[in-house]
């Protein structure tokens, strides 16, 4: 029951931040990874399909999201709620600016790449960030992968993002 609870929380607080539409251009060589680019640039030069453009967690989300992550330092009573689905639920609150912010770096500086076409696994990761003016940011990941949309991306540069968890959980 606790797991349905937390995963209908974890489709409630998902709108918290936006995500933008990311688009997906054909390709032309079969592979078992889409590309997708979500970046503003020139995406004219499509010469080589089976290279995964890699794109920030900020051309993900939606102006107003990363605005708020940008902004927590000004925001008064911020929590970092820190929710895991590894076969035990674990829940962590996080008051700490100085921990707040790393865990929001750690965020900031992933890189995702392309489509996850395996199955999901019950293995879930969630981080909202909320203030007491009832603003809300929340992000999930399914065996370290982002989800968007109900789309699974593959990501990378997310080492410092993981031990901060692992630390976080052995406090």
């Amino acid at each position: 029951m606790k797991k349905i609870l937390m995963m209908a929380l974890c489709l409630l607080l998902i709108s918290g931040c936006k995500p933008k539409q990311i688009d997906q251009p054909t390709t032309t060589e079969p592979s078992d990874t889409s590309v997708i680019d979500a970046s503003t640039s020139d995406t004219s030069d499509t010469s080589d399909t089976s290279v995964v453009k890699e794109v920030s967690l900020s051309e993900v989300l939606d102006k107003d999201s990363v605005e708020y992550l940008n902004e927590l330092d000004k925001k008064k009573k911020v929590v970092l709620s820190y929710y895991g689905s590894h076969g035990d639920e674990e829940e962590y609150n996080v008051t700490d600016m100085k921990k707040i912010n790393a865990f929001k770096e750690a965020l900031m500086n992933l890189q995702i790449g392309g489509i996850v076409e395996e199955a999901p696994t019950d293995n879930n990761d969630m981080f909202v960030f909320s203030d007491d003016s009832e603003g809300i940011c929340a992000l999930t990941f399914n065996e370290k992968h982002l989800i968007v949309n109900s789309t699974y991306y593959y990501v990378s540069n997310d080492e410092a993002l993981w031990k901060l968890v692992k630390e976080l959980t052995k406090e």
